[in-house]
């Protein structure tokens, strides 16, 4: 087929425009992308960080990871990190997004200022066998709030947390105990609040500071719930 010069011309301005439209659906797709996460805030420490024996202990770790996602995770609106899901169990983390669920729908949010204080006095195996439990002293947490529900909010300085290591190597929280249960230390003497009045309890602060009115705005329609379970989740 002979092709002349008037034809070769506009067939290469067709090709050029499927080119540029391509390229425009391209960006428009990748308009369309949902935007990446902000990142997480720092926990700075005004009267110096958690220095006690127990602070390089993989199972401390865990649990002080897991308040600080929890606080971040309320603060966003956003159940669904990994940093939440791989450090409590998918009931657990439902729960949580259920409790703000309810703040939100009767207006009564609030960020957490900082993760939960917390000085970790023991760290041994729990009754159950496969679990270990990490307890200690904790401090009151640091909140704004906007329009208080006005219900009571118990706080306890006392908490032993429950966890166990998963299939995939995770050391996860099952279980959190306030005070209800009495807790015998190793040296045989009862974790009680009189104990923990002996002890410093460090408070970190999020930096930047979480956003109370970006949450409200967010309201229920912004929610990110937990991912939901594989058969093979706890």
């Amino acid at each position: 087929m002979i092709v002349s010069r008037v034809d070769r011309v506009a067939l290469r301005r067709a090709v050029s425009a499927v080119v540029l439209l391509t390229a425009g659906l391209g960006l428009a797709a990748c308009s369309d992308e949902a935007p990446a996460p902000a990142p997480s805030p720092s926990v700075v420490w005004p009267d110096g960080p958690p220095s006690g024996p127990f602070e390089s202990d993989p199972w401390v770790q865990a649990v002080r990871e897991a308040e600080t996602a929890l606080a971040v995770a309320v603060n966003a609106n956003d159940f669904g990190s990994a940093a939440l899901n791989t450090r409590r169990t998918y009931f657990g983390v439902q729960g949580i997004a259920l409790e703000a669920e309810a703040r939100l729908a009767t207006n009564s949010a609030f960020v957490y200022l900082g993760p939960r204080p917390f000085e970790p006095v023991a760290v041994v195996p729990a009754a159950e066998g496969g679990k270990v439990s990490v307890a200690g002293c904790a401090g009151e947490v640091s909140l704004m709030e906007q329009r208080p529900s006005g219900l009571p909010r118990t706080f306890s300085p006392v908490m032993t947390y429950t966890l166990e290591m998963d299939e995939d190597g995770e050391r996860r929280i099952v279980a959190v105990d306030a005070g209800e249960v009495p807790f015998t230390l190793p040296t045989g003497e009862l974790l009680t609040e009189e104990l923990c009045q002996g002890v410093d309890v460090k408070s970190g602060r999020f930096e930047p500071a979480p956003d109370l009115a970006a949450l409200v705005e967010s309201g229920l329609d912004g929610l990110v719930p937990p991912p939901s379970p594989s058969a093979t989740s706890p």
